[in-house]
Protein backbone atom coordinates (compact mmCIF):
# COMPACT_ATOMS: atom_id res chain seq x y z
CA UNK A 1 0.00 0.00 0.00
CA UNK A 2 1.51 3.40 -0.93
CA UNK A 3 1.98 5.96 2.46
CA UNK A 4 0.59 9.72 1.49
CA UNK A 5 1.49 10.28 5.46
CA UNK A 6 3.92 9.10 7.16
CA UNK A 7 3.34 9.37 11.32
CA UNK A 8 6.25 9.59 13.73
CA UNK A 9 5.29 9.94 17.04
CA UNK A 10 7.32 10.66 20.52
CA UNK A 11 5.55 11.45 23.13
CA UNK A 12 6.06 11.36 26.91
CA UNK A 13 3.79 12.77 29.53
CA UNK A 14 3.76 13.06 32.99
CA UNK A 15 0.37 11.63 34.68
CA UNK A 16 -2.23 13.94 34.77
CA UNK A 17 -2.62 17.44 33.27
CA UNK A 18 -2.06 19.85 36.49
CA UNK A 19 -2.46 23.65 36.54
CA UNK A 20 0.98 25.38 36.77
CA UNK A 21 3.23 25.16 39.43
CA UNK A 22 2.88 27.16 43.08
CA UNK A 23 5.78 29.35 41.71
CA UNK A 24 4.06 30.65 38.49
CA UNK A 25 6.46 28.36 36.00
CA UNK A 26 4.77 26.39 33.54
CA UNK A 27 5.95 22.70 33.37
CA UNK A 28 6.91 21.43 29.95
CA UNK A 29 5.16 18.08 29.74
CA UNK A 30 5.70 16.37 26.82
CA UNK A 31 7.49 16.79 23.33
CA UNK A 32 6.38 15.19 20.07
CA UNK A 33 6.73 15.21 16.45
CA UNK A 34 5.09 14.08 13.07
CA UNK A 35 5.85 13.65 9.87
CA UNK A 36 3.27 14.68 6.45
CA UNK A 37 6.01 14.75 3.64
CA UNK A 38 8.18 17.87 3.19
CA UNK A 39 6.31 19.01 6.68
CA UNK A 40 7.91 17.86 9.95
CA UNK A 41 5.56 19.90 13.22
CA UNK A 42 7.15 19.29 16.50
CA UNK A 43 4.27 20.07 19.26
CA UNK A 44 5.95 21.24 22.85
CA UNK A 45 2.71 20.76 25.19
CA UNK A 46 3.18 22.67 28.36
CA UNK A 47 0.40 22.96 31.97
CA UNK A 48 -0.35 26.70 30.64
CA UNK A 49 -0.66 28.64 27.43
CA UNK A 50 3.00 29.28 27.06
CA UNK A 51 5.46 32.46 26.05
CA UNK A 52 8.32 32.33 23.92
CA UNK A 53 11.32 33.89 21.76
CA UNK A 54 12.19 31.95 18.76
CA UNK A 55 15.19 32.18 16.54
CA UNK A 56 17.48 30.60 14.04
CA UNK A 57 20.88 29.28 14.00
CA UNK A 58 23.57 27.95 11.51
CA UNK A 59 26.08 25.60 11.26
CA UNK A 60 23.75 23.45 11.60
CA UNK A 61 20.55 25.40 10.91
CA UNK A 62 18.40 24.94 14.06
CA UNK A 63 15.67 26.45 15.33
CA UNK A 64 15.91 27.14 19.03
CA UNK A 65 12.55 28.02 21.10
CA UNK A 66 12.75 29.58 24.64
CA UNK A 67 10.19 29.19 26.93
CA UNK A 68 10.81 31.69 29.77
CA UNK A 69 9.60 30.76 33.97
CA UNK A 70 9.43 27.10 32.99
CA UNK A 71 10.65 23.77 33.72
CA UNK A 72 11.03 20.78 32.22
CA UNK A 73 9.32 17.67 33.34
CA UNK A 74 10.79 14.58 35.52
CA UNK A 75 10.30 12.30 32.97
CA UNK A 76 11.86 14.55 30.37
CA UNK A 77 14.98 15.02 32.27
CA UNK A 78 17.54 13.07 31.04
CA UNK A 79 21.67 13.27 31.07
CA UNK A 80 22.71 16.85 31.69
CA UNK A 81 18.85 17.80 32.48
CA UNK A 82 18.36 17.28 28.49
CA UNK A 83 16.00 15.47 26.25
CA UNK A 84 17.02 14.52 22.49
CA UNK A 85 14.70 12.54 20.44
CA UNK A 86 16.58 11.51 16.89
CA UNK A 87 13.12 12.42 14.60
CA UNK A 88 15.25 11.82 10.72
CA UNK A 89 12.05 13.00 9.23
CA UNK A 90 12.62 14.68 5.75
CA UNK A 91 12.78 18.11 7.34
CA UNK A 92 13.94 17.79 10.81
CA UNK A 93 17.06 15.77 11.68
CA UNK A 94 16.68 16.00 15.66
CA UNK A 95 14.62 17.60 18.19
CA UNK A 96 15.94 18.61 21.85
CA UNK A 97 14.78 20.59 25.07
CA UNK A 98 17.11 20.94 28.04
CA UNK A 99 16.65 23.05 31.38
CA UNK A 100 18.76 26.30 31.29
CA UNK A 101 18.86 27.77 34.65
CA UNK A 102 20.71 30.64 33.75
CA UNK A 103 19.27 34.18 35.84
CA UNK A 104 15.64 32.45 35.74
CA UNK A 105 14.16 29.09 34.43
CA UNK A 106 14.32 28.76 30.85
CA UNK A 107 13.27 25.37 28.97
CA UNK A 108 14.88 25.35 25.33
CA UNK A 109 14.21 23.33 22.73
CA UNK A 110 16.43 22.90 19.51
CA UNK A 111 15.03 21.73 16.30
CA UNK A 112 18.20 20.66 14.22
CA UNK A 113 16.94 20.77 10.01
CA UNK A 114 17.80 18.13 7.83
CA UNK A 115 18.05 19.85 4.83
CA UNK A 116 17.50 23.82 4.09
CA UNK A 117 13.66 24.84 4.69
CA UNK A 118 11.59 27.20 6.17
CA UNK A 119 9.71 27.11 9.70
CA UNK A 120 6.21 28.65 11.33
CA UNK A 121 6.20 29.07 15.20
CA UNK A 122 2.59 29.59 16.80
CA UNK A 123 0.84 28.89 19.88
CA UNK A 124 -2.26 26.00 20.01
CA UNK A 125 -3.89 25.82 23.44
CA UNK A 126 -0.88 25.01 25.48
CA UNK A 127 1.08 23.73 22.99
CA UNK A 128 4.61 25.69 20.88
CA UNK A 129 4.12 24.05 17.33
CA UNK A 130 7.19 24.30 15.20
CA UNK A 131 5.99 23.59 11.57
CA UNK A 132 9.14 22.93 9.35
CA UNK A 133 9.24 22.65 5.34
CA UNK A 134 11.92 21.26 3.66
CA UNK A 135 12.50 22.92 0.36
CA UNK A 136 12.59 20.13 -1.49
CA UNK A 137 9.81 17.66 -1.87
CA UNK A 138 9.87 14.20 -0.08
CA UNK A 139 10.67 11.16 -1.77
CA UNK A 140 7.86 9.21 -2.51
CA UNK A 141 8.09 5.78 -0.98
CA UNK A 142 8.06 2.52 -3.46
CA UNK A 143 4.09 1.00 -4.05
CA UNK A 144 5.49 -2.68 -2.50
CA UNK A 145 3.08 -3.71 -5.13
CA UNK A 146 5.06 -2.27 -7.87
CA UNK A 147 8.77 -3.95 -5.73
CA UNK A 148 6.15 -7.34 -5.90
CA UNK A 149 5.88 -7.51 -9.94
CA UNK A 150 9.35 -6.23 -10.65
CA UNK A 151 10.53 -9.00 -8.40
CA UNK A 152 8.14 -11.64 -10.24
CA UNK A 153 9.30 -10.06 -13.41
CA UNK A 154 13.05 -10.91 -12.40
CA UNK A 155 12.15 -14.39 -11.32
CA UNK A 156 9.84 -14.84 -14.60
CA UNK A 157 13.19 -13.77 -16.53
CA UNK A 158 15.57 -15.79 -14.15
CA UNK A 159 13.12 -19.26 -14.99
CA UNK A 160 12.97 -18.54 -18.39
CA UNK A 161 16.84 -18.18 -18.66
CA UNK A 162 17.10 -21.57 -16.52
CA UNK A 163 14.91 -23.60 -18.81
CA UNK A 164 16.85 -22.25 -22.04
CA UNK A 165 20.39 -23.10 -20.76
CA UNK A 166 18.57 -26.41 -19.71
CA UNK A 167 17.04 -27.37 -22.89
CA UNK A 168 21.03 -26.01 -24.50
CA UNK A 169 22.38 -28.49 -21.83
CA UNK A 170 19.92 -31.04 -22.85
CA UNK A 171 20.34 -31.16 -26.45
CA UNK A 172 23.99 -30.81 -25.69
CA UNK A 173 23.28 -34.08 -24.24
CA UNK A 174 21.70 -35.64 -27.00
CA UNK A 175 24.33 -35.04 -29.60
CA UNK A 176 26.84 -36.35 -27.24
CA UNK A 177 24.96 -39.16 -26.87
CA UNK A 178 24.63 -39.99 -30.95
CA UNK A 179 28.23 -39.45 -31.32
CA UNK A 180 28.65 -42.57 -28.26
CA UNK A 181 25.90 -44.57 -30.28
CA UNK A 182 27.50 -44.11 -33.56
CA UNK A 183 31.27 -44.66 -32.01
CA UNK A 184 29.30 -47.72 -30.17
CA UNK A 185 28.24 -49.27 -33.41
CA UNK A 186 31.54 -48.93 -35.02
CA UNK A 187 33.30 -50.41 -32.22
CA UNK A 188 30.61 -52.94 -32.28
CA UNK A 189 31.22 -53.54 -36.48
CA UNK A 190 34.76 -53.70 -35.91
CA UNK A 191 34.28 -56.69 -33.14
CA UNK A 192 31.67 -58.77 -35.39
CA UNK A 193 34.35 -58.23 -38.30
CA UNK A 194 37.15 -59.80 -35.80
CA UNK A 195 34.59 -62.82 -34.90
CA UNK A 196 34.13 -63.30 -38.52
CA UNK A 197 38.00 -63.79 -39.24
CA UNK A 198 38.14 -65.54 -36.28
CA UNK A 199 35.07 -67.62 -37.48
CA UNK A 200 36.92 -68.22 -41.28
CA UNK A 201 40.08 -69.29 -39.43
CA UNK A 202 38.67 -71.94 -37.32
CA UNK A 203 37.10 -73.43 -40.72
CA UNK A 204 40.33 -73.61 -42.02
CA UNK A 205 41.31 -75.25 -39.24
CA UNK A 206 38.20 -77.75 -38.82
CA UNK A 207 38.70 -79.09 -42.38
CA UNK A 208 39.76 -82.16 -41.61
CA UNK A 209 36.53 -82.94 -40.22
CA UNK A 210 33.10 -82.54 -42.23
CA UNK A 211 30.90 -82.00 -38.89
CA UNK A 212 33.34 -79.61 -37.26
CA UNK A 213 33.74 -77.32 -41.34
CA UNK A 214 30.26 -77.20 -41.77
CA UNK A 215 29.21 -75.65 -38.19
CA UNK A 216 32.40 -73.23 -38.63
CA UNK A 217 31.04 -72.35 -41.65
CA UNK A 218 27.73 -71.83 -40.16
CA UNK A 219 29.84 -69.60 -37.31
CA UNK A 220 31.36 -67.89 -39.98
CA UNK A 221 28.11 -67.36 -41.87
CA UNK A 222 26.44 -66.16 -38.80
CA UNK A 223 29.33 -63.52 -37.82
CA UNK A 224 29.14 -62.14 -41.45
CA UNK A 225 25.65 -61.50 -41.03
CA UNK A 226 26.30 -59.89 -37.81
CA UNK A 227 28.62 -58.03 -39.26
CA UNK A 228 26.56 -56.90 -41.90
CA UNK A 229 24.11 -55.52 -39.87
CA UNK A 230 26.23 -53.56 -37.79
CA UNK A 231 27.48 -51.93 -40.01
CA UNK A 232 24.35 -51.12 -41.88
CA UNK A 233 23.31 -49.60 -38.39
CA UNK A 234 26.56 -47.64 -38.22
CA UNK A 235 25.98 -46.34 -41.99
CA UNK A 236 22.95 -45.31 -41.10
CA UNK A 237 23.49 -43.30 -37.84
CA UNK A 238 26.51 -41.90 -40.02
CA UNK A 239 24.07 -40.97 -42.92
CA UNK A 240 21.34 -39.40 -40.47
CA UNK A 241 24.38 -37.22 -39.18
CA UNK A 242 25.75 -36.36 -42.40
CA UNK A 243 22.01 -35.04 -43.31
CA UNK A 244 21.29 -33.27 -39.66
CA UNK A 245 24.76 -31.87 -40.71
CA UNK A 246 23.63 -30.43 -43.92
CA UNK A 247 20.39 -29.38 -43.09
CA UNK A 248 22.08 -27.03 -41.20
CA UNK A 249 24.08 -25.91 -43.50
CA UNK A 250 21.44 -25.21 -46.18
CA UNK A 251 19.26 -23.56 -43.40
CA UNK A 252 22.84 -21.16 -43.04
CA UNK A 253 23.05 -20.63 -46.67
CA UNK A 254 18.90 -19.85 -47.15
CA UNK A 255 19.40 -17.33 -44.03
CA UNK A 256 22.15 -15.77 -46.20
CA UNK A 257 20.64 -16.44 -49.15
CA UNK A 258 17.46 -14.39 -47.90
CA UNK A 259 19.42 -11.36 -46.56
CA UNK A 260 21.01 -10.74 -49.87
CA UNK A 261 17.89 -11.18 -51.49
CA UNK A 262 16.07 -8.65 -49.06
CA UNK A 263 19.21 -6.25 -49.40
CA UNK A 264 19.22 -6.18 -53.23
CA UNK A 265 15.38 -5.84 -53.49
CA UNK A 266 16.03 -2.35 -51.07
CA UNK A 267 19.01 -1.78 -53.41
CA UNK A 268 16.66 -2.11 -56.40
CA UNK A 269 13.50 -0.45 -55.00
CA UNK A 270 15.65 2.35 -53.73
CA UNK A 271 16.83 2.70 -57.46
CA UNK A 272 13.64 2.54 -58.95
CA UNK A 273 12.75 5.49 -56.06
CA UNK A 274 15.73 6.86 -57.97
CA UNK A 275 14.33 6.94 -61.44
CA UNK A 276 10.70 7.48 -60.83
CA UNK A 277 11.87 10.67 -58.90
CA UNK A 278 14.11 12.11 -62.31
CA UNK A 279 10.60 10.96 -64.26
CA UNK A 280 8.75 13.09 -62.23
CA UNK A 281 10.83 15.84 -62.13
CA UNK A 282 11.34 15.41 -66.50
CA UNK A 283 7.45 15.53 -66.84
CA UNK A 284 7.50 18.35 -64.89
CA UNK A 285 9.82 20.05 -66.63
CA UNK A 286 7.72 19.37 -69.85
CA UNK A 287 4.52 20.15 -68.16
CA UNK A 288 6.27 23.48 -67.46
CA UNK A 289 7.16 23.91 -71.41
CA UNK A 290 4.24 23.34 -72.71
CA UNK A 291 2.09 25.54 -70.71
CA UNK A 292 4.70 27.91 -72.11
CA UNK A 293 4.04 26.51 -75.36
CA UNK A 294 0.25 27.17 -74.87
CA UNK A 295 0.88 30.55 -73.20
CA UNK A 296 3.04 31.96 -76.50
CA UNK A 297 0.27 30.43 -78.53
CA UNK A 298 -2.28 32.12 -77.38
CA UNK A 299 -0.96 35.36 -77.20
CA UNK A 300 -0.15 34.85 -80.60
CA UNK A 301 -3.44 34.38 -81.46
CA UNK A 302 -4.63 37.51 -79.40
CA UNK A 303 -1.92 39.66 -81.73
CA UNK A 304 -3.85 37.98 -84.94
CA UNK A 305 -7.27 39.31 -83.38
CA UNK A 306 -5.93 42.76 -82.77
CA UNK A 307 -4.23 43.25 -86.19
CA UNK A 308 -6.46 44.33 -88.95
CA UNK A 309 -5.01 42.97 -91.66
CA UNK A 310 -4.92 38.85 -90.39
CA UNK A 311 -5.16 35.96 -91.81
CA UNK A 312 -8.38 34.25 -90.49
CA UNK A 313 -6.49 30.74 -91.19
CA UNK A 314 -3.06 31.82 -88.94
CA UNK A 315 -5.47 33.20 -86.40
CA UNK A 316 -7.58 29.65 -86.77
CA UNK A 317 -4.03 28.11 -86.77
CA UNK A 318 -2.71 30.13 -83.94
CA UNK A 319 -5.74 29.34 -81.37
CA UNK A 320 -5.45 25.28 -82.72
CA UNK A 321 -2.16 25.61 -81.60
CA UNK A 322 -2.80 27.14 -78.17
CA UNK A 323 -5.64 24.66 -77.32
CA UNK A 324 -3.36 21.57 -78.54
CA UNK A 325 -0.32 23.15 -76.32
CA UNK A 326 -2.76 23.51 -73.32
CA UNK A 327 -3.94 19.62 -73.89
CA UNK A 328 0.11 18.63 -74.10
CA UNK A 329 0.63 20.47 -70.85
CA UNK A 330 -2.13 18.99 -69.48
CA UNK A 331 -1.41 15.94 -70.13
CA UNK A 332 2.25 15.82 -68.92
CA UNK A 333 0.87 17.22 -65.73
CA UNK A 334 -1.39 14.34 -65.06
CA UNK A 335 1.80 12.11 -66.25
CA UNK A 336 3.71 14.24 -63.63
CA UNK A 337 1.01 13.51 -60.88
CA UNK A 338 1.07 9.61 -61.59
CA UNK A 339 4.79 9.71 -61.88
CA UNK A 340 4.78 10.96 -58.06
CA UNK A 341 2.19 8.50 -57.26
CA UNK A 342 4.62 5.96 -58.36
CA UNK A 343 7.42 7.27 -56.75
CA UNK A 344 5.91 8.04 -53.40
CA UNK A 345 4.35 3.94 -53.29
CA UNK A 346 8.23 3.11 -53.77
CA UNK A 347 9.79 5.25 -51.51
CA UNK A 348 7.16 3.44 -49.19
CA UNK A 349 8.27 -0.11 -50.39
CA UNK A 350 11.72 0.76 -50.15
CA UNK A 351 11.29 2.05 -46.54
CA UNK A 352 9.14 -1.04 -45.50
CA UNK A 353 11.86 -3.35 -46.75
Amino acid sequence: MLLDKRLLLVWIAVGSATPAFADGKNEVKAVSYDEDGAITRVHVRGAQTPTFTVYKLERPSRVVIDLPQARLAETLRGHESAAVFTANTWAVSSVAAQQIDDGGSVVRVIVTLARPGRYDVKTEGTEVVVAVTARDPAPKVTNPAELAKAQADREHAEQARIAAEKASAAAQAEAAKAKDEAERLRKAAADQSARAAAAERAAETARGGTADLERARQLAAQARDEAAKTKQAAAAAQVEADRARSAAEKARKDAVAEAERARADATANRAEADQAHAEVDRLRKMAGDQAARADAAQRAADDAKKSNGADKAAVIAAQAEAAKAKQAAAAAQAQAAEAQRAAGADAERTRLV
